[in-house]
């Protein structure tokens, strides 16, 4: 099922992450992100914000072969994350830490997987990571999936 337009990879997307972020929007044709992160209600705390320790993950279509990928807030850190970062030619800026995914590079959401959960595998100072790191891994195995098989 190859996408051949903005709207249609919107529509999948829409439809794997029951809708935009701003759920009030409905129009495939905005230009408007996806928050891919599996937050509930369990993460926000009394005044309805997100806790700080926690890793958002936005992503926003840009074309139909090319989803910017934008991780904020308590992003874990770890020398393999940093590396993989490095290597795909991530960009810091206002919003987070963003890189681009296209077909040819949406495996390899599976590897920066892996390394977050690295992190976890030998000593870590933030208690957080316990509970943040396989969140963050198991969200971007789903996003991996649903571009996946939308360029497919």
């Amino acid at each position: 099922m190859a996408v051949g337009s903005v709207e249609e990879l919107r529509g999948v997307l829409f439809k794997a992450y029951d809708g935009f972020g701003d759920k009030r929007l409905k129009d495939l044709e905005r230009d408007a992100p996806f928050i891919v992160d599996d937050r509930g209600k369990g993460d926000l705390d009394a005044q309805g914000h997100l806790f700080l320790w926690f890793c958002q993950i936005w992503a926003q279509v840009e074309a139909p072969d090319r989803v910017r990928v934008t991780l904020r807030g308590g992003v874990p850190e770890g020398v393999a994350v940093a590396a993989w970062f490095q290597a795909h030619g991530a960009q810091h800026n206002n919003f987070g830490l963003g890189v681009v995914i296209t077909p040819a590079n949406v495996g390899d959401l599976e590897p920066l997987a892996k390394s977050f959960l690295a992190i976890t595998k030998s000593r870590y100072e933030v208690k957080a990571y316990k509970f943040v790191v396989p969140r963050v891994a198991k969200s971007l195995r789903k996003l991996r999936d649903v571009l996946g098989h939308a360029w497919a």
